[in-house]
């Protein structure tokens, strides 16, 4: 994928912060998108010849559109794409090919009986968004990890990226998954290692 594309669009946005999220913003510019896990994602996909009818979710700018413009894509993201998890303002309303046949964007926060509404026959994608900003941290998080997959049950195929406490849960609320790919962050001398997981339903 040639993210070269939205390179000038990004320093524009990234000229409107403050010193402190501008620093934050290029740290973190690439990171967030994640097309690795995009491509082991679609790569399984196609080796089970599952169509390539997606919706993803926590989408951030729809980087992920490009895997599925021979199908369709609809990304979900509960603001307008910003550079930052805690930029103070979104940056614009530009999406990834946005305009292109059988490409849209949803606003809104999951889960929603929206977003609900549009899973179905299709397959959910969540790319180190559900679960990877401090769910699994908070007393609640059972609760908040059943309604997750309430609302991911209406879809015929999952594919998680997240820490393993989430797709751990996830896998035994469905009664199984199979890992397909994994994706390794760096911080200092550790790292994370989130399973990339694929829940097919009956």
């Amino acid at each position: 994928m040639d993210k070269t594309i939205f390179e000038d669009y990004l320093e524009e946005c990234m000229a409107s912060l403050n010193e402190k999220d501008a620093s934050y913003a290029s740290y973190h510019r690439w990171d967030m998108f994640l097309p690795e896990n995009y491509e082991v994602i679609r790569a399984d996909m196609n080796a089970q010849k599952i169509a390539p009818n997606v919706v993803d979710i926590g989408c951030g700018a729809g980087f992920g559109s490009e895997f599925f413009l021979d199908g369709s894509y609809i990304g979900v993201d509960e603001s307008h794409p910003h550079i930052g998890v805690y930029s103070p303002k979104p940056l614009g309303e530009k999406f990834f090919n946005q305009g292109k046949p059988n490409v849209s964007y949803v606003i809104d926060t999951f889960p929603s009986d929206a977003i609900t509404g549009l899973l179905k026959k299709k397959t959910a994608i969540s790319s180190m968004c559900l679960g990877a900003y401090g769910e699994m941290f908070k007393d609640n998080c059972k609760e908040i990890f059943e309604s997750y997959c309430k609302s991911l049950q209406s879809a015929q195929n999952i594919y998680i990226c997240a820490p393993k406490k989430l797709t751990n849960f996830v896998g035994s609320y469905f009664g199984g998954s199979k890992e397909v790919g994994e994706h390794v962050e760096f911080g200092g001398e550790s790292c994370t290692v989130c399973p990339i997981i694929h829940v097919k339903m009956d």
